[in-house]
This record gives structure tokens, sequence and C-alpha cells, in this order.
């Protein structure tokens, strides 16, 4: 590996944290990116339990990893409500009654399991 290669490396870190829900498996992202953070690896035992705990800070002080997380989680569970309920909505259309109370008894289930 080139000193560029490194800088390459290295920058991707951030962004695979960033992406994932915790520094373990950011980590272990990363690491399967790169078949010389590997070879590290395997080579030293220090490696992954040193890369684990920059990973942890580093999703700690950068908000945005989290609030990206977050918001990605909110929007994905609004747009699955949404589309739910348009299905619901296009049994009662189609007079599919069945159709329509089992999919209002499992939208019901789970607003109030939430």
């Amino acid at each position: 590996l080139e000193e560029s290669d490194g800088r390459d490396i290295g920058k991707s870190l951030a962004i695979t944290l960033a992406t994932t829900l915790t520094a373990k498996n950011g980590v272990e992202e990363w690491l399967l990116q790169f078949p010389a953070l590997i070879e590290l690896d395997k080579e030293f035992k220090m490696f992954r339990p040193f890369l684990e705990t920059v990973g942890y800070k580093l999703m700690g002080e950068v908000g945005w990893g989290v609030k990206a997380r977050v918001s990605f989680g909110a929007v994905t569970s609004m747009l699955d409500y949404a589309t739910d309920v348009y299905i619901t909505s296009m049994f009662w259309r189609d007079k599919e009654y069945a159709y329509f109370e089992a999919s209002l008894a499992c939208l019901t289930v789970s607003i109030a399991i939430q």
C-alpha cells in the first residue's frame, strides 16, 4: 500500500462509522472493505480493540452520525406506516373486507404495542 492508500482507507472509517449502528459493527464492515486491514487484524491482536475504541470515541463526538441514524430509522418507520395505511385503504376501496379487517387489526396492534 502507498501513503495515499492509507489516507483513503483512513477517511473511509468516519463514513463507515456514521452509517452503522455501533462502532463494533462499523469497524467490522470497514475491515472487510480492505484486505490489508484484515491482514493487520490477524497479525496484531491489539488492532481491532484499538479501532473499536477509536470508533466509539468518534461516534460519540460526531453528532450528525447519530442524528442521521435516528432520522433514517424514523423516516423508514413512518414510510412503512404510510404504506400500511394505504394498502388497508385499498382493501376497503376494493371491497376486500376480510383483508381490510385483518390489515386494520395488525395496524391497531402495532400502534398499541408502540
